[in-house]
């Protein structure tokens, strides 16, 4: 499948940071694909450019063909990166690692998301919890054309919430990422009674636009 396609199907992002060392980190990215993570991003905030990439091609070495690996990151450090899927830190100026990769951005008030939802350059949306009703009003993720958007969740009661306010993917950080088929398991019945469009029209989504060149 490609990326795009694996995007409209995801259900969860997953967060982590380098860990100790490479092999550490590569074993941890195989631990959450074994649990079925959809979306995984490498972020540090205190760590230099080299670090973060070093820490992906040792993630990307334990990538099972289904996930997709990403990072979050600054325009320098993304400039040099091949990453598929690239979480911008520049607010919600969209980044892309390659040509055909993609692009995600955070927005955390009103303003923020429908600068993102407007952006045809961005492919995803990962949203604070205070957002969720909007967004679920402004893209509904059973809408084939809505663009794929992820609420940030700190536990498990909390995604309990996000998803009765309207959410049907999650975004959560490691070491939460612990419970992930708990996560899942939160999704399950909206994706099986809900989610069928967006499952049937993954291979050809319908947001934004084809990157730039």
């Amino acid at each position: 499948m490609g990326l795009r396609t694996r995007l409209g199907l995801a259900q969860t992002l997953v967060f982590t940071g380098l860990q100790t060392d490479p092999t550490t980190l590569a074993r941890l990215v195989d631990r959450f694909c074994r649990q079925h993570a959809d979306l995984i991003v490498l972020w540090q905030p205190d760590a230099i450019g080299d670090d973060l990439l070093l820490g992906y091609r040792a993630g990307l070495q334990a990538m099972d063909g289904r996930a997709v690996l990403g990072v979050r990151a600054d325009a320098q450090t993304v400039a040099r990166s091949s990453a598929d899927l690239v979480i911008s830190t520049d607010g919600v100026r969209p980044l892309r690692g390659h040509h055909y990769g993609l692009a995600a951005v955070f927005a955390d008030d009103p303003a923020a998301l429908r600068q993102a939802v407007a952006d045809a350059q961005v492919d995803a949306i990962v949203v604070s919890p205070s957002l969720v009703r909007v967004a679920a009003g402004l893209l509904p993720p059973a809408e084939p054309s809505s663009k794929p958007w992820f609420a940030m969740v700190n536990s498990i009661r909390a995604g309990r919430s996000a998803v009765q306010a309207g959410a049907r993917r999650l975004a959560f950080d490691f070491p939460s990422g612990e419970d992930l088929p708990q996560y899942r398991e939160l999704l399950a019945a909206s994706w099986r009674d809900e989610m069928e469009s967006v499952a049937l029209g993954s291979d050809r989504p319908q947001w934004g636009a084809p990157p730039r060149a």
